[in-house]
């Protein structure tokens, strides 16, 4: 028991030593930190010593800097002495050869005032060379003065005249230098206005070009459009008289307006192209059925009898242009000016303004288609050729302007185209056709 006890402790102290020798540190580890240590604290030692060191260098820098501060401020103020005295220096070699100069001035005038006085040409240079001889050029007694010099001094007086003279013309050339200067400025500075001037010339002349260019173009233009709207104008007359033309009276007998005439005791039937009616002169108690060759020879009869006719073939064609013209001036004298295009719509049924002169079937003549004996009575020398011809549109169409004045125009627009042509479906054309010339008059196509 004791035995196995001892054993016990035994071992627990052998695991113990065990554990301990584990657990603690060697002794060669102990040594090894303690070096460490040494080293360590011997590192610190040395940065505080170069930490010292170095404190120590920038108190040395920090003092040598304001050595050199001080030391750059005194060569700065070396410098600024120096510059200084350099000025002083530069200065006084200025004065020096500045009174050089005046000294060799003074010595040049006073041996040109010994040269002029010795060729008398000046009193009081000559008196300066006898100062200077004589130690002061004041020292002349007066008396002398006046019998060395006598009248030196009026000579003397008259070159200074002289002088002075010489500077005036100094003066007035150099303001005729001037003059000239500036007049030849002012002719430099016209030429270029003259330039210029050439130069708005041509801009002138090359705009006035390009504008001639442009209205000629303009002009170009125009005149082509003025052709066109004629064109226009005439296609849309033609398109009007071809409906005038394929408008066709209604069928049946014919109607005629009656009025009495005075003279022949005869009534009067308004104008028509043919195939429609025209004015009828019917012997009283007749018949007016219309076209008959019976009324048609009458009228013939009377045209050659008692009118102007002669062979329509030969009358002269005038333009359409002149028929408007004729139509406004008939339509002003006979008072209807503003409803002119009412005598246009009859001119163009009629006789297509001068297109068909007749005879019709009826016996009508000329461009208003008047029926000879109508033309008896209303007839009129619209031209004043003392012939009141039934052919002629400057005679025919104031005619006709006057039977619509005598009808009841412009008052009675229907009944007076009802005279003309006693027919309903007519005053309708008219008026329709006469509406279309006012159109046109209006776009300015006529």
């Amino acid at each position: 028991m004791r035995l196995s006890i001892s054993c016990f402790w035994g071992v627990c102290g052998a695991l113990s030593v065990t554990f301990v020798a584990a657990f603690l540190p060697s002794a060669a580890v102990v040594a090894q930190e303690r070096d460490f240590e040494a080293e360590v604290r011997e590192a610190e030692s040395r940065i505080t010593s170069h930490r010292g060191e170095l404190q120590a260098n920038v108190e040395r820098l920090a003092t040598a800097g304001s050595e050199l501060q001080e030391i750059q401020s005194t060569l700065d103020a070396a410098s600024e002495r120096v510059l200084e005295l350099e000025g002083r220096l530069e200065q006084s070699r200025a004065q020096l050869e500045l009174r050089q100069k005046e000294r060799e001035a003074a010595e040049e005038d006073y041996r040109k005032g010994a040269v002029r006085a010795y060729q008398g040409e000046g009193v009081r240079d000559l008196e300066l060379v006898l100062g200077g001889l004589l130690g002061s050029g004041d020292l002349l007694d007066p008396g002398l003065r006046q019998s060395l010099f006598g009248d030196r001094e009026d000579l003397d007086s008259r070159r200074k005249a002289e002088e002075a003279v010489r500077q005036t013309v100094e003066v007035i050339s150099a303001a005729e230098s001037s003059y000239n200067v500036a007049l030849e400025d002012q002719s430099a500075q016209l030429r270029r206005l003259e330039a210029e001037r050439r130069e708005l010339e041509e801009a002138r002349l090359a705009l006035r070009e390009s504008i001639a260019g442009e209205q000629a173009d303009i002009f170009r233009i125009r005149e082509e459009e003025r052709r066109v709207r004629e064109r226009i104008a005439h296609m849309e007359r033609r398109q009007l008289r071809e409906a005038a033309r394929q408008a066709g009276r209604p069928g049946g007998g014919q109607e005629v307006a009656q009025r009495p005439v005075e003279a022949t005791g005869a009534t009067v039937s308004a104008p028509l192209n043919a195939p429609t009616e025209e004015l009828f002169v019917f012997p009283a108690g007749t018949s007016a059925s219309g076209g008959s060759a019976t009324g048609r020879e009458r009228e013939l009869e009377i045209a050659e009898q008692e009118i102007v006719a002669g062979d329509p073939a030969l009358v002269e064609r005038l333009p359409e242009a002149e028929y408007m013209r004729l139509y406004r001036e008939a339509a002003a004298q006979y008072g209807f000016a503003n409803d002119w295009y009412i005598l246009a719509a009859i001119g163009e049924i009629e006789s297509g303004h001068g297109e068909n002169l007749g005879p019709s079937s009826a016996g009508a003549l000329g461009p208003m288609q008047f029926l000879p004996s109508t033309w008896v009575g209303y007839g009129v020398d619209g031209n004043g050729d003392g012939e009141a011809n039934i052919l002629d549109p400057e005679d025919a169409i104031p005619a006709a302007a006057g039977y619509l004045k005598a009808s009841g125009a412009p008052e009675d627009w229907y009944a007076a185209l009802y005279a003309y042509n006693h027919a309903d479906w007519y005053v309708q054309k008219v008026l329709a056709l006469s509406e279309g010339y006012r159109e046109l008059d209006r776009e300015g196509l006529l």
